[in-house]
């Protein structure tokens, strides 16, 4: 019972996590932030852009404690590597731990070829994370014994349900001569141990891989879970 009270919790608290985060409130205060943290803003000719990924610490202060940027130019492709550190909730400083690098053309190629200017957000994909339960059975049977006791045994669900409630978030943040784009995910490599048919969940992983192992003591993707026990519902 105490399983499917906390599935029901987190399925309400779910879309909070996961929902895209689009409002001119929420995008003016990461412009802000990158802004502090000394991003500077190109001017982007088509074919350019500029990829702003934040990592954000679900139990941790602030908006975001580390920025990823990729500028792509006619220049060439290059990546900044910044810390973001807070005082609580009000943003304290910035350390720029890579001051523009240099990165091969093939690395931009692929991370285009895994959908990093298209993608959607992680909202988008609920259905596929979160399926619908399919019982084992459909057939609910009644027994009466000779005292007359009644037993009712409904059908039971083996649908693995996986629900990360702390964990790291990752929003990408698109810019280009055309106009901009957010979206956003939320421990992908976590979900995508158990739901591997959801191939965007593989192309997150696959696109925060590359770029982290252009950097100094690359992080850890999200955070390694436990392969999650059946929920049975009745």
């Amino acid at each position: 019972m105490s399983r499917i009270v906390l599935l029901l919790f987190w399925l309400v608290y779910w879309p909070a996590c996961a929902a895209p985060e689009d409002s001119t409130q929420v995008q003016a205060r990461f412009d802000a932030l990158a802004q502090k943290a000394g991003v500077k803003t190109l001017v982007l000719k088509p074919g350019n852009y500029q990829v702003l990924i934040w990592t954000k610490v679900s139990l941790a202060y602030g908006d975001a404690q580390k920025l990823y940027v990729l500028d792509r130019t006619d220049a060439g492709l290059f990546l900044s590597d910044y810390s973001l550190n807070w005082a609580q909730n009000r943003f304290k400083s910035s350390e720029r731990l890579k001051h523009r690098k240099r990165i091969d053309q093939a690395i931009w190629n692929q991370l285009v070829s895994d959908g990093l200017l298209t993608l959607p957000d992680q909202s988008a994909l609920r259905g596929q994370i979160f399926p619908p339960s399919k019982p084992a059975s459909t057939t609910t049977t009644v027994h009466v014994d000779k005292e007359g006791e009644v037993t009712i045994k409904a059908p039971k669900s083996t649908e693995n349900y996986v629900i990360i409630g702390d964990g790291v978030s990752y929003r990408f943040d698109i810019f280009s001569a055309e106009g901009h784009r957010t979206y956003k995910y939320h421990c992908p490599a976590g979900y995508g141990r158990v739901r591997t048919k959801v191939i965007e969940l593989q192309q997150v992983v696959s696109i925060l891989k590359q770029v982290f192992s252009l950097v100094k003591n690359p992080p850890e993707i999200c955070r390694r879970i436990n392969q999650p026990k059946p929920v049975y519902t009745t």
